[in-house]
């Protein structure tokens, strides 16, 4: 298994995250702590499918590519293994001419969900969502053999207005992961038996309503640097599906 300083050392160095409004992101400043402040890497806001560039266009000019809401269904037909399930992708490379994908949102969550079942020993799991990434952590809760109530929006459900003590009352610790994009904002009710992970980060209205209202609020950061880490192993050729 390598080193983290092996995995630096093979690390690229070219990157870019290519998405639709993401000025905010985080990921240059965690890429660049994580390799190196040497390496070159782009944002590429786009909010046009047409112009997406193509494979070959992004072969060129980078080593490895993430790629984040809404595109990362564009590149799907590259995945490789496990990841090709999920009809979404969020990490490419380029070996031989030929571009692979892989999910590290996927891979990350698999890490994850367990880790934070050790930690919280939650007696319930609730889904707020149903786009990527709530079929991304459905995917490995269905791996891992554990069970969660799913709520959104498609389905008739409130989601924004949830009053998750009536809904699901009783003692012990509950999880409600929150799978919606930034646009969405939680206005229900909690307490503090309920924890809330959140799959954003820097939003400023769950950071300044939320903590006082769950028992625990864990913004997307974890989420975001647990997947660079993977990203890295990816484009360095360690990673296992």
């Amino acid at each position: 298994m390598p080193t983290g300083s092996e995995l630096v050392s093979t690390a690229p160095t070219r990157l870019a995250l290519l998405g639709a409004g993401i000025a905010h992101s985080r990921s240059p400043a965690i890429y660049r702590r994580l390799i190196g402040d040497h390496i070159h890497y782009e944002l590429l806001d786009l909010s046009r499918e047409s112009d997406l560039p193509a494979e070959a266009e992004l072969a060129v000019r980078y080593d490895g590519v993430s790629i984040t809401t809404p595109w990362k269904a564009h590149y799907a037909a590259a995945a490789l293994g496990g990841a090709r399930a999920l009809g979404a992708v969020n990490c490419l490379r380029f070996r031989d001419g030929r571009t692979e994908a892989t999910n590290t949102d996927w891979t990350a969550l698999r890490e994850m969900v367990p880790a934070m079942a050790r930690e919280h020993h939650p007696v319930l799991w609730v889904l707020i969502g149903d786009g990527v990434m709530a079929r991304v952590f459905a995917a490995v809760m269905q791996e891992k053999g554990m069970d969660f109530v799913q709520y959104a929006r498609s389905r008739g459900d409130e989601v924004a207005t949830l009053d998750l003590p009536v809904r699901h009352p009783g003692g012990g610790t509950k999880i409600v992961v929150n799978a919606c994009g930034r646009g969405f904002s939680f206005a229900g009710n909690a307490d503090a038996t309920w924890v809330f992970w959140d799959f954003n980060y820097a939003h400023a209205i769950h950071e300044t309503r939320l903590p006082c209202l769950f028992g625990s609020y864990i913004d997307g950061v974890g989420l975001l640097e647990t997947q660079a880490k993977h990203a890295i192993k990816f484009w360095s050729g360690t990673l296992s599906d």
